[in-house]
């Protein structure tokens, strides 16, 4: 039997702290990268849709001192966590207010951010010039808009659900 008193276990995924870190990094994470190419003047390979359109923003930034550099270390060092940070808050958000069947609300989400993990993958092998996969953008960056969008609405949803009922 089970004591009263003692509060259900969640699991760690789903918990208000582990859910309020992956908030806060998100917004962090966010603003960071924005300010971040705002002050640099650096534009990001992130809303290129084709690999032609890449590979002419890449020839851009080459011809700006420090510019490739900059984006390196802005899809390394803070796109790259954000894909995991708002994945998880997303993720999270879902499993934890749709608890009947969580891995299929936050399957969009989990989906989403690995096409941006992919897709940073590319940018940095191509900013480094390693190689140039950005012919594979059409697949990842579109798919990741379209998984993440309505995955964050989803999340939204389910959260405004569960705070202010089913009105």
């Amino acid at each position: 039997m089970t004591d009263p008193r003692r509060a259900p276990v969640r699991a760690w995924y789903i918990a208000t702290p582990t859910l309020a870190t992956a908030a806060t990094l998100t917004v962090t994470l966010h603003i960071a990268i924005h300010w971040t190419r705002h002050h640099a003047g650096v534009h990001l390979l992130d809303f290129q849709l084709t690999g032609d359109s890449a590979r002419a923003l890449l020839t851009d930034l080459a011809n700006v001192p420090g510019a490739t550099d900059t984006h390196f270390w802005i899809t390394a060092a803070l796109d790259t966590p954000y894909a995991l940070a708002y994945g998880a808050l997303v993720a999270g958000l879902c499993a934890r207010y749709a608890p009947s069947r969580p891995a299929l609300y936050a399957a969009a989400a989990f989906l989403g951010a690995a096409c941006d993990l992919a897709e940073n993958a590319l940018h940095i092998l191509a900013l480094t010039g390693t190689a140039d996969l950005l012919s594979l953008k059409p697949l990842f960056t579109p798919t990741k808009f379209a998984l993440i969008a309505p995955a964050s609405a989803l999340a939204t949803w389910l959260w405004a659900r569960s705070v202010f009922g089913r009105a």
